[in-house]
């Protein structure tokens, strides 16, 4: 747009000194001088928009290698975005496959331990069982010892009976 604007205003200019030239020609008063001086200002504006095309020319590539640039980074952005959503999809996964391990090991935890306190508690009876079992033991064997002491002191009684029968 600007290259446009300045080749119209430059052909504007050039067109109003052909207008003033051929005024200047109709005046037959047109100067030796005058011709070389619109020379130069001609020459002059033909370097001034030389230099601006060539201005527009090194921005409008700079544009197009910063267009390339940015699409570039964008498609390695959009790679970049679709291999961390993959990662993130796999990730995903994995946790969800170990929240599921976890939640039937702990099922699994939770019915171990149920079993564990029935166990437990059946080991409880079992000692409680087997120390009554000891208690009476030692009981029928405390009655055993008395019975014998009271065997002995009978037979002890009995001989000495037998013996005082014996004297009589």
């Amino acid at each position: 747009k600007q290259q446009d604007q300045l080749i119209t205003n430059k052909q504007h200019q050039l067109q109003s000194r052909q207008q003033q030239q051929q005024a200047n020609t109709q005046n037959d008063d047109i100067s030796m001088d005058e011709v070389m001086e619109d020379l130069r200002i001609l020459e002059q504006q033909q370097r001034e928009s030389q230099r601006n095309l060539a201005a527009i020319k090194v921005i409008k590539q700079h544009k197009i290698d910063q267009r390339y640039s940015l699409d570039a980074k964008l498609s390695s952005l959009k790679f970049s975005n679709g291999e961390a959503q993959f990662e993130l999809n796999h990730s995903r996964q994995v946790l969800s496959n170990s929240q599921r391990d976890l939640a039937a090991a702990k099922l699994r935890s939770e019915r171990s331990n149920d079993n564990l306190k029935k166990f437990d508690t059946k080991l409880k009876k079992s000692f409680d069982t087997l120390r009554g079992l000891h208690l009476k033991r030692r009981k029928m064997e405390e009655m055993m010892v008395l019975l014998q002491n009271v065997f002995s002191n009978l037979d002890v009684k009995e001989k000495d009976t037998g013996h005082k029968i014996k004297q009589l």
